[in-house]
Protein backbone atom coordinates (compact mmCIF):
# COMPACT_ATOMS: atom_id res chain seq x y z
CA UNK A 1 0.00 0.00 0.00
CA UNK A 2 1.32 3.19 -0.74
CA UNK A 3 2.66 5.70 2.16
CA UNK A 4 -0.41 6.81 4.20
CA UNK A 5 -0.04 10.70 5.89
CA UNK A 6 -1.89 11.05 9.12
CA UNK A 7 -2.36 14.17 10.93
CA UNK A 8 -2.61 14.15 14.58
CA UNK A 9 -4.92 16.66 16.97
CA UNK A 10 -2.76 16.33 19.96
CA UNK A 11 -1.16 18.87 22.83
CA UNK A 12 2.64 18.93 21.61
CA UNK A 13 5.87 20.39 22.64
CA UNK A 14 4.62 20.53 26.07
CA UNK A 15 4.65 18.51 29.38
CA UNK A 16 1.95 15.85 30.16
CA UNK A 17 0.62 12.02 29.81
CA UNK A 18 -0.97 12.11 26.43
CA UNK A 19 2.01 14.53 24.93
CA UNK A 20 4.14 11.82 25.92
CA UNK A 21 1.78 8.69 24.32
CA UNK A 22 1.32 10.80 21.25
CA UNK A 23 5.18 11.34 20.69
CA UNK A 24 5.67 7.49 21.32
CA UNK A 25 2.77 6.96 19.27
CA UNK A 26 4.36 8.77 15.98
CA UNK A 27 7.56 7.12 16.20
CA UNK A 28 5.80 3.59 16.15
CA UNK A 29 3.74 4.88 13.22
CA UNK A 30 6.75 6.20 11.45
CA UNK A 31 8.23 2.48 11.30
CA UNK A 32 4.72 1.27 9.40
CA UNK A 33 5.47 3.68 6.10
CA UNK A 34 3.60 6.39 7.59
CA UNK A 35 3.88 9.99 7.41
CA UNK A 36 2.89 12.00 10.05
CA UNK A 37 1.23 16.05 10.36
CA UNK A 38 1.06 17.67 14.10
CA UNK A 39 -1.79 19.79 14.29
CA UNK A 40 -1.42 20.80 17.93
CA UNK A 41 -3.99 21.88 20.48
CA UNK A 42 -2.36 25.17 21.24
CA UNK A 43 -5.20 27.02 24.33
CA UNK A 44 -6.42 23.91 25.99
CA UNK A 45 -8.61 26.81 28.35
CA UNK A 46 -10.15 28.74 25.07
CA UNK A 47 -13.54 30.25 26.19
CA UNK A 48 -14.79 30.63 22.28
CA UNK A 49 -16.70 27.51 21.47
CA UNK A 50 -15.31 27.72 17.78
CA UNK A 51 -12.08 27.57 18.73
CA UNK A 52 -11.67 23.84 18.13
CA UNK A 53 -13.52 23.43 15.71
CA UNK A 54 -10.96 26.16 13.28
CA UNK A 55 -7.99 23.90 14.34
CA UNK A 56 -9.78 21.28 12.53
CA UNK A 57 -9.83 23.56 9.66
CA UNK A 58 -5.78 23.98 9.90
CA UNK A 59 -5.48 20.25 9.50
CA UNK A 60 -3.04 20.15 6.35
CA UNK A 61 -4.93 18.89 2.88
CA UNK A 62 -2.60 16.54 1.93
CA UNK A 63 -3.01 13.97 5.80
CA UNK A 64 -5.47 10.96 4.47
CA UNK A 65 -6.57 10.45 7.53
CA UNK A 66 -6.83 12.07 10.78
CA UNK A 67 -6.44 11.12 14.62
CA UNK A 68 -7.67 13.02 17.59
CA UNK A 69 -5.89 12.55 20.84
CA UNK A 70 -9.29 13.36 23.51
CA UNK A 71 -9.25 14.10 26.71
CA UNK A 72 -12.33 16.91 27.79
CA UNK A 73 -9.59 18.79 29.25
CA UNK A 74 -7.69 19.56 26.31
CA UNK A 75 -10.38 21.16 24.43
CA UNK A 76 -11.92 24.88 26.17
CA UNK A 77 -13.50 25.64 29.66
CA UNK A 78 -16.68 27.86 30.28
CA UNK A 79 -17.91 26.00 33.58
CA UNK A 80 -16.58 22.93 32.91
CA UNK A 81 -13.97 21.14 30.66
CA UNK A 82 -14.90 19.84 26.82
CA UNK A 83 -16.79 22.90 26.16
CA UNK A 84 -14.85 23.31 22.95
CA UNK A 85 -15.25 19.92 21.83
CA UNK A 86 -18.98 19.76 20.46
CA UNK A 87 -18.22 22.05 17.40
CA UNK A 88 -14.81 20.27 16.90
CA UNK A 89 -16.77 16.99 16.63
CA UNK A 90 -19.35 18.77 14.42
CA UNK A 91 -16.12 19.78 11.94
CA UNK A 92 -14.65 16.65 11.42
CA UNK A 93 -17.75 14.98 10.71
CA UNK A 94 -17.65 17.22 7.53
CA UNK A 95 -14.41 16.39 6.47
CA UNK A 96 -14.33 14.03 4.11
CA UNK A 97 -11.13 12.27 5.27
CA UNK A 98 -11.73 9.49 8.30
CA UNK A 99 -11.06 9.96 11.37
CA UNK A 100 -9.84 8.14 14.55
CA UNK A 101 -10.22 9.25 18.00
CA UNK A 102 -8.64 8.47 20.98
CA UNK A 103 -10.41 8.17 24.19
CA UNK A 104 -8.16 8.96 26.76
CA UNK A 105 -10.19 9.26 29.75
CA UNK A 106 -13.95 7.12 30.33
CA UNK A 107 -15.06 7.35 33.42
CA UNK A 108 -18.11 5.30 34.77
CA UNK A 109 -18.02 7.63 37.68
CA UNK A 110 -16.91 10.92 39.69
CA UNK A 111 -16.34 9.74 42.63
CA UNK A 112 -14.74 12.66 44.22
CA UNK A 113 -17.80 14.50 43.40
CA UNK A 114 -21.16 14.94 45.40
CA UNK A 115 -23.78 12.85 43.87
CA UNK A 116 -25.30 16.45 41.85
CA UNK A 117 -21.44 17.33 40.66
CA UNK A 118 -21.19 13.18 39.91
CA UNK A 119 -24.47 12.97 37.81
CA UNK A 120 -23.25 16.81 35.63
CA UNK A 121 -20.35 15.08 34.79
CA UNK A 122 -21.85 12.29 33.50
CA UNK A 123 -24.24 13.68 31.34
CA UNK A 124 -20.86 16.01 30.03
CA UNK A 125 -19.06 13.10 29.45
CA UNK A 126 -22.10 11.14 27.83
CA UNK A 127 -22.68 13.69 25.44
CA UNK A 128 -18.68 13.55 24.59
CA UNK A 129 -18.51 10.19 24.32
CA UNK A 130 -21.74 10.08 21.96
CA UNK A 131 -20.39 12.59 19.64
CA UNK A 132 -17.06 11.30 19.42
CA UNK A 133 -18.41 7.77 18.06
CA UNK A 134 -21.02 9.80 15.97
CA UNK A 135 -17.81 11.79 14.41
CA UNK A 136 -14.68 9.25 13.98
CA UNK A 137 -14.42 5.98 12.18
CA UNK A 138 -13.16 4.08 14.78
CA UNK A 139 -12.66 4.88 18.41
CA UNK A 140 -9.85 3.50 20.61
CA UNK A 141 -9.87 3.23 23.88
CA UNK A 142 -7.14 1.08 25.70
CA UNK A 143 -8.75 -0.85 29.07
CA UNK A 144 -11.98 -3.47 29.03
CA UNK A 145 -13.40 -0.76 31.60
CA UNK A 146 -13.36 2.05 28.68
CA UNK A 147 -14.68 -0.23 26.49
CA UNK A 148 -17.78 -1.88 28.56
CA UNK A 149 -19.06 1.96 29.95
CA UNK A 150 -19.33 2.81 26.30
CA UNK A 151 -21.23 -0.04 25.10
CA UNK A 152 -23.28 0.39 28.37
CA UNK A 153 -23.72 3.98 27.27
CA UNK A 154 -24.35 3.79 23.88
CA UNK A 155 -25.92 1.59 21.04
CA UNK A 156 -23.17 2.55 18.40
CA UNK A 157 -20.51 0.91 19.55
CA UNK A 158 -19.43 -1.68 16.62
CA UNK A 159 -15.93 0.24 15.72
CA UNK A 160 -14.58 0.50 19.20
CA UNK A 161 -10.89 -0.90 19.38
CA UNK A 162 -9.53 -1.74 22.30
CA UNK A 163 -5.73 -1.59 21.91
CA UNK A 164 -4.20 -2.04 25.68
CA UNK A 165 -1.59 0.47 26.52
CA UNK A 166 2.04 -0.38 25.57
CA UNK A 167 5.54 -0.52 27.37
CA UNK A 168 8.61 1.04 25.56
CA UNK A 169 10.70 -2.31 24.78
CA UNK A 170 14.28 -0.31 24.19
CA UNK A 171 14.53 1.01 27.61
CA UNK A 172 18.25 0.64 29.58
CA UNK A 173 18.38 -0.36 33.11
CA UNK A 174 21.88 0.52 35.10
CA UNK A 175 23.60 -0.75 38.24
CA UNK A 176 20.90 -0.03 41.00
CA UNK A 177 23.73 1.04 43.11
CA UNK A 178 25.37 3.38 41.68
CA UNK A 179 22.35 5.29 40.38
CA UNK A 180 20.99 5.38 44.41
CA UNK A 181 24.83 6.84 45.24
CA UNK A 182 24.36 9.57 41.91
CA UNK A 183 20.84 10.79 43.00
CA UNK A 184 22.11 10.84 47.04
CA UNK A 185 20.63 7.83 48.10
CA UNK A 186 21.33 4.31 49.57
CA UNK A 187 18.52 3.44 50.98
CA UNK A 188 15.52 1.23 49.51
CA UNK A 189 13.52 3.34 47.04
CA UNK A 190 9.96 3.61 46.60
CA UNK A 191 9.23 5.08 43.56
CA UNK A 192 6.22 7.21 42.39
CA UNK A 193 6.76 8.93 39.00
CA UNK A 194 4.69 11.38 37.28
CA UNK A 195 2.50 14.79 38.07
CA UNK A 196 1.93 15.04 41.43
CA UNK A 197 -1.83 15.52 41.99
CA UNK A 198 -4.39 14.94 44.55
CA UNK A 199 -6.15 11.70 42.76
CA UNK A 200 -2.81 10.19 43.47
CA UNK A 201 -2.97 9.96 46.93
CA UNK A 202 0.69 10.10 47.65
CA UNK A 203 -0.49 10.35 51.09
CA UNK A 204 -1.06 6.61 51.50
CA UNK A 205 2.51 5.84 50.90
CA UNK A 206 4.30 8.91 53.14
CA UNK A 207 1.97 6.99 55.92
CA UNK A 208 3.24 3.73 55.60
CA UNK A 209 6.73 4.79 55.24
CA UNK A 210 6.68 4.68 59.40
CA UNK A 211 6.32 0.93 59.08
CA UNK A 212 9.51 0.93 56.85
CA UNK A 213 13.18 1.98 58.59
CA UNK A 214 15.86 2.85 56.03
CA UNK A 215 13.62 2.90 53.48
CA UNK A 216 13.23 6.34 50.67
CA UNK A 217 9.77 7.33 49.40
CA UNK A 218 11.06 9.53 46.48
CA UNK A 219 8.52 11.43 44.36
CA UNK A 220 9.34 12.75 40.79
CA UNK A 221 7.09 15.24 39.18
CA UNK A 222 5.53 18.26 39.32
CA UNK A 223 2.09 19.56 40.79
CA UNK A 224 -0.25 20.00 37.80
CA UNK A 225 -2.66 23.16 38.95
CA UNK A 226 -2.15 25.64 42.12
CA UNK A 227 -4.37 22.93 43.82
CA UNK A 228 -2.18 20.91 42.93
CA UNK A 229 0.40 22.97 44.72
CA UNK A 230 -1.13 23.43 47.73
CA UNK A 231 -1.49 19.80 47.86
CA UNK A 232 2.34 19.21 47.46
CA UNK A 233 2.89 21.58 50.65
CA UNK A 234 0.37 19.63 52.86
CA UNK A 235 2.67 16.16 51.79
CA UNK A 236 5.92 17.59 53.19
CA UNK A 237 4.33 18.95 56.08
CA UNK A 238 2.36 15.83 56.54
CA UNK A 239 5.89 13.90 56.18
CA UNK A 240 7.44 16.06 59.04
CA UNK A 241 4.37 15.64 61.35
CA UNK A 242 4.93 11.94 60.95
CA UNK A 243 9.23 12.10 61.55
CA UNK A 244 9.88 10.72 58.14
CA UNK A 245 10.66 14.02 56.10
CA UNK A 246 14.27 12.90 55.94
CA UNK A 247 13.00 9.35 54.03
CA UNK A 248 10.33 11.60 51.87
CA UNK A 249 12.75 12.51 48.87
CA UNK A 250 11.25 15.25 46.37
CA UNK A 251 12.87 16.03 42.41
CA UNK A 252 10.69 18.13 40.12
CA UNK A 253 9.91 17.48 36.63
CA UNK A 254 11.95 15.44 34.55
CA UNK A 255 12.34 14.75 31.07
CA UNK A 256 15.86 14.07 29.59
CA UNK A 257 16.09 10.37 28.99
CA UNK A 258 19.44 9.71 31.09
CA UNK A 259 17.89 11.14 34.40
CA UNK A 260 14.93 9.06 34.00
CA UNK A 261 17.27 6.26 33.30
CA UNK A 262 18.83 6.88 36.63
CA UNK A 263 15.44 7.22 38.53
CA UNK A 264 14.09 3.82 37.62
CA UNK A 265 17.27 2.27 37.64
CA UNK A 266 17.55 3.18 41.71
CA UNK A 267 14.26 2.24 42.26
CA UNK A 268 13.44 -1.04 44.08
CA UNK A 269 9.56 -0.50 43.74
CA UNK A 270 7.43 1.77 42.32
CA UNK A 271 3.89 2.91 43.89
CA UNK A 272 1.07 4.15 41.76
CA UNK A 273 -1.22 4.91 44.35
CA UNK A 274 -4.03 6.18 42.41
CA UNK A 275 -7.68 6.96 43.78
CA UNK A 276 -8.89 7.89 40.40
CA UNK A 277 -8.02 7.24 36.89
CA UNK A 278 -8.50 5.92 33.53
CA UNK A 279 -5.47 4.75 32.58
CA UNK A 280 -1.94 5.58 32.89
CA UNK A 281 1.47 5.89 31.31
CA UNK A 282 3.35 5.92 34.40
CA UNK A 283 2.69 1.81 34.80
CA UNK A 284 3.89 0.75 31.64
CA UNK A 285 7.30 2.86 32.30
CA UNK A 286 7.59 1.27 35.45
CA UNK A 287 7.27 -2.04 33.28
CA UNK A 288 9.33 -0.93 30.75
CA UNK A 289 12.39 -1.13 33.53
CA UNK A 290 10.79 -4.61 34.45
CA UNK A 291 10.35 -3.29 37.85
CA UNK A 292 8.25 -4.71 40.54
CA UNK A 293 5.30 -2.79 40.80
CA UNK A 294 2.41 -2.32 42.98
CA UNK A 295 -0.80 -0.32 42.46
CA UNK A 296 -3.88 0.34 43.48
CA UNK A 297 -7.02 -2.24 42.20
CA UNK A 298 -8.35 0.63 39.65
CA UNK A 299 -9.88 -1.01 36.72
CA UNK A 300 -7.01 -0.23 34.28
CA UNK A 301 -4.09 -1.89 36.91
CA UNK A 302 -6.48 -4.68 37.62
CA UNK A 303 -6.86 -6.18 33.69
CA UNK A 304 -2.91 -5.64 33.86
CA UNK A 305 -2.69 -7.89 37.19
CA UNK A 306 -5.62 -10.05 36.15
CA UNK A 307 -4.38 -10.89 32.58
CA UNK A 308 -0.20 -10.82 33.08
CA UNK A 309 0.23 -11.00 36.81
CA UNK A 310 3.12 -8.36 36.41
CA UNK A 311 2.27 -6.08 38.91
CA UNK A 312 0.46 -6.54 42.58
CA UNK A 313 -2.44 -4.62 43.53
CA UNK A 314 -4.07 -3.39 46.75
CA UNK A 315 -7.93 -2.74 47.46
CA UNK A 316 -7.93 -0.60 50.50
CA UNK A 317 -4.88 1.88 51.98
CA UNK A 318 -4.59 -0.31 54.87
CA UNK A 319 -3.52 -3.32 52.46
CA UNK A 320 -0.90 -1.08 50.89
CA UNK A 321 2.13 -1.66 54.03
CA UNK A 322 1.76 -5.32 53.38
CA UNK A 323 1.83 -5.64 49.90
CA UNK A 324 5.03 -3.28 49.78
CA UNK A 325 6.28 -5.17 52.48
CA UNK A 326 5.95 -8.54 50.17
CA UNK A 327 7.50 -6.48 47.02
CA UNK A 328 10.11 -4.75 48.71
CA UNK A 329 11.61 -7.88 50.76
CA UNK A 330 10.65 -11.08 49.07
CA UNK A 331 13.25 -11.69 46.86
CA UNK A 332 11.18 -14.72 45.42
CA UNK A 333 8.82 -12.41 44.49
CA UNK A 334 10.42 -9.57 43.14
CA UNK A 335 12.24 -12.01 40.81
CA UNK A 336 8.69 -12.97 39.91
CA UNK A 337 7.23 -9.77 39.05
CA UNK A 338 10.48 -8.98 37.09
CA UNK A 339 10.13 -11.62 34.75
CA UNK A 340 6.28 -11.09 34.55
CA UNK A 341 7.68 -7.55 33.37
CA UNK A 342 9.50 -8.76 30.83
CA UNK A 343 7.07 -10.92 29.36
CA UNK A 344 4.33 -8.16 29.50
CA UNK A 345 6.74 -6.18 27.57
CA UNK A 346 7.25 -8.69 24.93
CA UNK A 347 3.58 -9.01 24.28
CA UNK A 348 2.29 -5.30 24.76
CA UNK A 349 4.94 -3.15 23.08
CA UNK A 350 5.12 -0.17 20.86
CA UNK A 351 6.48 -1.54 18.03
CA UNK A 352 3.20 -3.82 18.32
CA UNK A 353 0.96 -1.05 19.01
CA UNK A 354 2.06 1.08 15.83
CA UNK A 355 1.59 -2.11 13.79
CA UNK A 356 -2.20 -2.29 15.23
CA UNK A 357 -2.73 1.38 14.44
CA UNK A 358 -1.89 1.36 11.07
CA UNK A 359 -4.07 -1.75 10.90
CA UNK A 360 -7.22 0.62 11.45
CA UNK A 361 -5.85 3.43 9.15
CA UNK A 362 -5.45 0.96 6.72
CA UNK A 363 -9.04 -0.07 7.11
CA UNK A 364 -10.64 3.05 7.09
CA UNK A 365 -8.61 4.58 3.71
CA UNK A 366 -9.33 1.24 1.72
Amino acid sequence: MAELCVAQITPWNSRGGIVAYTERLVRSIKLQNTTVRITPVDDRDSKDPLHYARLVEDIPRDADIIHLQFEAGLFGEIGMSGTGSPAMFAQLKRDPRPVVTTLHEVHRKHTHLNQIGNRILQIRDSILERLALWASDAVVVHTREARSVLEERHKNTHHIHKLLLPAEDDKTLLDSKSSKERLGLSTPVILTFGWVEEKKRIQDVIRVLTSFEDTTYLVVGDPKTNQDEAFDKRLRKLAVNLGVSDRYKRIGYVSDTDTIDEIFSAADVVVLPYQRVSVSIAVNDALAYRKPTVTSNLPAFAEIHDDYDCIQTYETPDDLASVLKTVLFDENERERLRHAADSYVKQVNWRQFGEQTVEIYEQLVN
